[in-house]
């Protein structure tokens, strides 16, 4: 029998009433917002208090166009490694949100409710005295204008009509995802990003381009659908690597896109120069299933990278400062939260926001290729 799917929720990302009923807009772990579902209370038990923040008014995030929000892949959580992966006795799999995926089964319905305990009958209730004749009434003018109908002959008027009440403005609509509205223009589309610069209060902005020509920046919680930042940041890697010539025997780095390592850096050597621009490499640290160094072909230019230098002697990250991290034998984009004490720094992945205490060591570097705006 098969083995029955358990979603989990990431987090709320909305909320909006149908037929008096509240539902909430839910970001599912392990799937893309484009896979986003409408969820009823009473499916939603274990996130009281997400849903108690939207009782307050909540900034309109930012996404991409007629894209729903999601999270980045997971970090390296550790588990058996993919089967596209390579084996190795000291390398462990890391898991990660795939960054696309098909679109998730419907959320398992919640637990039948236990019926309750029969109600007693409540006591008969004493019979209630006959209601009191209310006196009476007499609409004068009424009563005078049939006097004057049936003494002249003519029709009575017709009673006037009451003025019907206003109705109430219908509120605004909320601009759709990918969108912003703006009070001179009406509804504007997002482009793609083009910087991102550190805030002087911490975290991140990134400038965001208007299909209407304009740009500004925005903070990095408004940027909620992930697929943009990633093809900005493949922009820039290309932008700095693309350059830098590439033949046998070189030593590189190669661009994980398998589920489990997505985004990550592999060291590898370059073996052969195929058509078409393409390269085959022997990866250094990963090995097949007869042990031997494990080799992949037909990998584009673009997914390659001359391996970056170590960190300068001295070096040592300051908080906030986005860097990479060597962890089973893959190098992962992160950022500093904090430096507990000398010689070690506590770090946020970006795939996963999962934060980990690791030692200053030869295991992380300055992460050269991203070029931050000021």
């Amino acid at each position: 029998m098969p083995k029955k799917t358990t979603f989990k929720v990431e987090k709320l990302c909305d909320m909006r009433l149908e037929k008096g009923k509240k539902l909430f807009l839910v970001k599912w772990k392990g799937y893309p917002a484009s896979q986003n579902t409408w969820e009823p209370v009473s499916n939603l038990g274990e996130c009281k208090e997400e849903m108690k923040a939207f009782e307050k008014p909540t900034k309109s995030p930012i996404a991409k166009k007629a894209a729903a929000p999601a999270k980045k892949s997971p970090t390296p959580a550790k588990k058996v490694a993919p089967a596209k992966r390579p084996k190795t006795a000291s390398t462990r799999a890391m898991t990660t949100k795939p960054k696309r995926a098909a679109k998730p089964a419907e959320p398992k319905e919640p637990p039948a409710k236990k019926a309750p305990p029969a109600k007693k009958a409540p006591p008969a209730k004493k019979a209630a005295p006959p209601p009191k004749e209310k006196a009476a009434t007499f609409d004068v003018k009424q009563i005078s204008m049939m006097l004057m109908a049936a003494i002249t002959g003519k029709k009575m008027p017709k009673p006037e009509k009451p003025e019907k009440p206003e109705k109430p403005e219908k509120p605004e609509k909320k601009p759709a995802a990918g969108k912003r509205k703006r009070e001179d223009a009406g509804v504007v589309e997002v482009d793609h990003i083009t910087g991102v610069r550190y805030r002087a209060k911490g975290g991140l902005q990134y400038q965001i381009q208007w299909k209407d020509g304009t740009s500004s920046w925005e903070p990095e919680d408004n940027v909620m659908d992930d697929d943009l930042i990633d093809e900005f940041e493949e922009a820039e890697q290309v932008k700095f690597y693309g350059d830098s010539a590439i033949g046998v025997g070189d030593e590189v780095e190669v661009k994980a896109v398998d589920e489990g390592f997505a985004n990550s850096w592999s060291a590898a050597v370059i073996k052969k120069k195929e058509k078409g621009s393409k390269f085959t490499v022997e990866y250094t640290a990963f090995v097949d299933d007869d042990g031997k160094g494990m080799v992949e072909g037909g990998l584009e230019r673009k997914r390659l990278r001359i391996a970056p230098d170590a960190a300068p002697k001295g070096w040592s990250p300051s908080v906030g400062e986005i860097v990479e991290v060597n962890e089973d034998d893959c190098w992962w984009e992160a950022r500093v939260q904090a430096v507990p004490s000398k010689g070690k720094v506590e770090l946020m992945f970006r795939v996963s926001d999962e934060v980990k205490t690791v030692a200053l060591s030869k295991k992380l570097r300055p992460c050269s290729w991203l070029n931050m705006a000021k």
